[in-house]
């Protein structure tokens, strides 16, 4: 399971969250508080026209107020978030260049990868090569209902992980009726089913062309939420996998 949740089913997780996450204060890499330059954003970015400190006014929430991006409208900004533990069967690195290009391209989409920092060495090692990434961004770990708040706001979570069970969160990004995108290994192929219930991908390159389209298509967009949501709704509620496990362990005793 994925870092992303801590405990129960994703159905019964994702439930419990909320927009209440007014606490968005921690620190974030390259930050002394998520008021202040984050790393990522070359200081030249700061010379563009429009640019301003990125701060939304989402409701309930003062999430991603570190970031320094070049819009004159913040909610035009597509936030693509990576829910992960910075250890390496997660890959987090896996698409910093190509999504780094992209936001050259297009410097309304940027990158967030956030979770806890489980491997010391790796997670030195993300900090640094998110300094040098234009458009991509760290942050710390939060709680689960501040986690759920951030990928309500979220154009779509991210999965990049080398191996998988079941991550926990994609269903949650599922159940929170928000659009995944995964990396093609066997434990997401299991409950993400491609341009139906989510996004596939087998490269950067690939993650960047379908995330592309997914930008222009507002009809694939509901398809995935709504499909995403029904499929969590269908195979994973939380009284059914309740209702199951106690009937386990009345079989067991």
């Amino acid at each position: 399971m994925d870092a992303a949740a801590s405990g129960g089913s994703a159905a019964e997780a994702a439930a419990s969250g909320g927009s209440g996450a007014d606490s968005w204060t921690g620190e974030a890499s390259g930050a002394d508080s998520w008021t202040g330059e984050a790393s990522g954003m070359p200081a030249a970015r700061t010379d563009w026209p429009g640019t301003q400190a990125w701060q939304p006014s989402w409701p309930g929430t003062q999430a991603w107020q570190a970031c320094r991006v070049c819009v004159d409208r913040v909610d035009d900004l597509h936030v693509f978030l990576l829910v992960c533990g910075l250890r390496k069967v997660k890959d987090p690195l896996y698409l910093l260049n190509a999504f780094s290009e992209w936001h050259t391209q297009n410097p309304l989409v940027i990158l967030i990868i956030i979770g806890p920092k489980i491997d010391p060495v790796l997670s030195s090692e993300v900090e640094e090569c998110v300094k040098r990434s234009a458009g991509v961004f760290l942050a710390a770990e939060r709680s689960q209902e501040e986690l759920h708040a951030a990928m309500r706001k979220s154009f779509a979570v991210v999965n990049s992980s080398v191996s998988e069970g079941m991550s926990a969160a994609i269903l949650e990004a599922m159940d929170l009726n928000v659009p995944v995108l995964a990396r093609d290994i066997p434990g997401n192929a299991a409950i993400v089913q491609h341009e139906h219930s989510g996004l596939l991908y087998s490269s950067p390159e690939e993650f960047v062309l379908l995330s592309k389209r997914l930008l222009s298509d507002e009809e694939l967009q509901e398809n995935l939420r709504t499909n995403g949501k029904r499929y969590v709704t269908e195979r994973h509620d939380s009284m059914k996998e309740r209702t199951t496990y106690q009937q386990l362990v009345e079989k067991l005793q």
